[in-house]
C-alpha cells in the first residue's frame, strides 16, 4: 500500500499508467469489491456523492463522471431539485467564510435562475446570454462592495438591459467562440497521452480535429449553431437535457462563490461544460447522421466529465482561457 502513496504537501496515490493502482481489469475498485472500504480514500468512500459543507448549509450532489448518474442525467427532461436528507456524508469540500447573508443571497439568487431557466420562454442559447448578463452585472456590484444593489439587477432578455454585456453572435449556440473552445480541447483537455489515459475522449477530439478544423472562424460558429438546431429539430426535448444539465452544474458550482464572491466564475464555467456537452454531441451527430441513443450519450457525459471538470488544474486552466478570450 505504501509503496503507491506519494507524499508532500498533502499525500496522494501515485498512478500506474495513467490510472490508480487498485482499478482492476472491470474498471472497479479492488478494494471495493473485496468490502475493505477503509482503505479507501475519503473522496472514493463517499463517490458518487459530492458532499460540501457552507458553515450551516450543507449540500450532496452527485457527479455526473459515474455511469449511473450519467445515464440519469441524459434522461433528465425536467428540472432537478434538493431535497431534505437525514443520513449524513462526509463532506470534501468545506467553503470557509462567516458571511451568511451572502450564502443566503447565492441560495436564493440560484433558485431566481433556475426559475428563469425552466419557464423556457426562448430558446437555450438566449438564456445562457441572459444569464451571463445577469451575473456579470451581480459580479459588478458585488466586487465594488456596493451589495445592496444585487436586488436592483434584472434577468432579461432585453439587449438594452443587459447593457455593455449583451453580445450579439453569429452562431447563437456558439456561446463561447468556436476559436476559443479550439484553443481549450488541442491546448488543455488533450494533454499528456490522452490517447492513453482517455482514448475515446481522444477520439472525440481527434474528430473534432477532422470537423471543425479547416473552417474559417466565423463558419465554425455557424455551423456549430446550425447543427444544434438540426439536434434539436430531429429530437425538441433535448434542449431540455441540456437545459438540465446546466441546471446541475449550476446548482454544483453557484454556491462555491460564497468562498471568493467569484459569482461570475462559477456561471461562466456552468455555461462552458453545457457548451462541451453540446459540442461533443454534435461530432457524434456528424458522424452517424442521426442523434445518438442514450447510451452514447451518456458515455458522452461521462466522457467530458471526466476530461474537464474533474482536475482542478484543468479548471484553472479553462478559466485562464475563458478571461483572455471571453472576458
Amino acid at each position: 500500500m505504501r509503496f503507491f502513496l506519494k507524499r508532500g504537501e498533502r499525500t496522494v496515490l501515485r498512478r500506474v499508467l495513467g490510472r490508480c493502482p487498485y482499478e482492476n481489469s472491470d474498471h472497479l475498485c479492488q478494494h471495493q469489491c473485496n468490502g475493505e472500504l477503509e482503505l479507501m480514500p475519503l473522496v472514493c468512500r463517499v463517490y458518487p456523492r459530492h458532499g460540501v459543507s457552507y458553515g450551516a448549509v450543507e449540500e450532496v450532489t452527485f457527479e455526473a463522471s459515474c455511469p449511473v448518474i450519467a445515464d440519469l442525467l441524459v434522461k433528465q427532461r425536467e428540472r432537478l431539485s434538493f431535497q431534505e436528507f437525514t443520513g449524513t456524508v462526509e463532506p470534501v469540500w468545506v467553503m470557509e467564510n462567516e458571511d451568511p447573508k451572502f450564502l443566503e443571497f447565492l441560495l436564493q439568487d440560484r433558485e431566481r435562475i433556475l426559475d428563469f431557466l425552466w419557464k423556457k420562454e426562448r430558446p437555450l442559447h438566449e438564456q445562457m446570454q441572459a444569464i451571463y448578463a445577469y451575473a456579470r452585472q451581480e459580479n459588478d456590484w458585488i466586487s465594488r462592495n456596493r451589495m445592496e444593489h444585487l436586488a436592483e439587477t434584472k434577468l432579461s432578455y432585453d439587449p438594452i438591459e443587459q447593457g455593455d454585456y449583451y453580445i450579439r453572435r453569429p452562431g447563437g449556440y456558439a456561446f463561447f467562440s468556436i476559436a476559443t473552445m479550439d484553443h481549450m480541447l488541442l491546448n488543455y483537455v488533450n494533454y499528456g497521452g490522452l490517447w492513453l489515459r482517455n482514448p475515446k475522449l481522444y477520439d472525440l477530439i481527434r474528430r473534432y480535429n477532422r470537423c471543425f478544423r479547416k473552417m474559417e472562424v466565423s463558419r465554425a460558429d455557424v455551423f456549430f449553431h446550425e447543427r444544434v438546431e438540426a439536434m434539436l429539430r430531429e429530437q425538441p426535448d433535448l434542449e431540455d437535457k441540456y437545459r438540465s444539465y446546466l441546471s446541475y452544474n449550476l446548482q454544483q458550482l453557484y454556491p462555491q462563490a460564497y468562498e471568493n464572491y467569484f459569482v461570475l466564475r462559477q456561471v461562466l464555467l456552468a455555461l462552458l461544460y453545457t457548451q462541451f456537452l453540446m459540442l461533443f454531441d454534435v461530432l457524434d451527430y456528424e458522424k452517424l447522421g442521426h442523434v445518438s441513443d442514450a447510451t452514447r450519450q451518456r458515455d458522452v457525459l461521462m466522457l467530458m466529465e471526466i476530461g474537464t471538470r474533474h482536475n482542478p488544474k484543468m479548471t484553472e486552466n479553462l478559466f485562464w482561457v475563458i478571461r483572455k478570450e471571453f472576458l
